[in-house]
């Protein structure tokens, strides 16, 4: 939960600091996929027995 706080609060700050509106929700969305490409290339796969 504390990340999450923090994170939060450095966006906030990023967005709230930029006077372009477009720019600055685009450097929140290119961190968002650049989080989640870690994510996802450190997670291991689901076991294929857990698959519908």
């Amino acid at each position: 939960m504390l990340v999450a706080a923090v994170v939060h609060a450095a966006w906030n700050a990023v967005t709230d600091s930029i006077d372009d509106e477009l720019a600055g929700l685009t450097l929140a969305g290119a961190g968002r996929v650049a989080c989640g490409l870690v994510v996802v290339a450190a997670a291991a796969p689901p076991d294929p027995a857990s698959w519908p």
